[in-house]
């Protein structure tokens, strides 16, 4: 049970940083729910549907810390009954180092999951770059001339990225 405990606190951490990095670059560039036309999202590349609106992520994250708030006090439960348990094993085992090694085993066995994670939020992150530097682009008001310009030079941008991320993995 300590091993199923350590691992959904883990995971719930882990939406709750998700969660939070949503709701901060809501608060910080002002898209909560941004849906692109499908016209201005093919021109660019783009997905179409850029973020959650505010109350959706504002619910996720409060599961995510109610669950995490849940399995915490089920971890310091079974903490507390390993810890009276253990007095009577024999040979006698340190309670501490037993929940030590459950925690690492599970934060190894999390490896895979947090790189999830993580290549989300980067993308999260690459995602309000990439809507910012349009918008700004188009709050100049460019020609025609401009903007067939700038789409090439953006293809050839996301064709590099593709290739130096598949060279990566």
């Amino acid at each position: 049970q300590m091993t199923r405990v350590t691992n959904d606190i883990r995971y719930f951490d882990l939406q709750r940083q998700l969660w939070d990095d949503h709701y901060n670059l809501g608060l910080k560039e002002g898209f909560w729910g941004m849906e692109l036309s499908r016209s201005y999202a093919k021109q660019h590349r783009l997905c179409r549907a850029y973020s959650y609106q505010k109350n959706v992520i504002e619910s996720r994250q409060m599961m995510a810390k109610n669950e995490l708030q849940r399995n915490i006090d089920t971890l310091q439960k079974c903490l507390l009954e390993l810890e009276t348990n253990a007095r009577s094993w024999q040979p006698a085992i340190d309670p501490y180092v037993l929940s030590y090694a459950i925690d690492e085993f599970v934060q190894h066995g999390q490896k895979r999951l947090r790189d999830e994670f993580d290549y989300k939020k980067k993308i999260l992150h690459i995602n309000a770059s990439d809507q910012y530097l349009i918008r700004s682009f188009y709050w100049l008001q460019p020609i025609q001339n401009q903007v067939s310009s700038n789409n090439i030079v953006y293809i050839m941008r996301k064709k590099k990225q593709i290739i130096n991320c598949s060279l990566v993995f």
